[in-house]
């Protein structure tokens, strides 16, 4: 049986109306996680820990609360390096959350209309990154697929 969560409730009434066992909560509400032999992150979920750190704290809490027989599916989105380094470059004090190559967390915004949300990090970050954080908390990870045209990468994750 599929299971889904997402905090979006459209995306969970899509979700039910196409036999998904769904459910309305933030990914960061989810404890009981054991019984699960795949997780699926798509959509640049991972870019929501906001930073390099918040990405070990995630996998080292993923690795923690899953099955030892647990894959995790993941997509990433990589930098625009020739933008980050544009903005970088037009800033009299540079911007430097980023690491050429690696990852860079930009401060975002939603708007709709004349409403603007509140600021938040979103982390975007290069495949090695990824893999280099995935080793240290336990994590065996490769590349299924990258497509350099959208910069977007899918990584596959398994317990060590």
């Amino acid at each position: 049986v599929a299971e889904g969560v997402d905090a979006c409730e459209g995306a969970v009434e899509v979700m039910r109306l196409r036999g998904v066992n769904a459910r309305q909560c933030s990914m960061w509400d989810l404890t009981a996680l054991s019984h699960y032999r795949t997780l699926v992150l798509l959509m640049n979920t991972v870019g929501s820990v906001g930073s390099v750190a918040g990405l070990r704290s995630l996998l080292e809490r993923l690795h923690s609360a899953t099955a030892p027989d647990c894959h995790v599916l993941l997509d990433i989105s990589t930098p625009d390096w020739a933008s980050v380094l544009a903005a970088a470059n037009r800033r009299a004090d540079p911007f430097r959350s980023f690491r050429e190559n690696r990852w860079v967390v930009l401060q975002c915004w939603l708007t709709f209309g004349g409403l603007a949300g509140q600021t938040f990090p979103l982390l975007f970050v290069e495949q090695e990154a990824v893999l280099k954080v995935a080793k240290a908390t336990g994590w065996h990870a490769e590349l299924v697929i990258k497509d350099e045209e959208s910069q977007q990468a899918l990584l596959q994750l398994r317990k060590v």
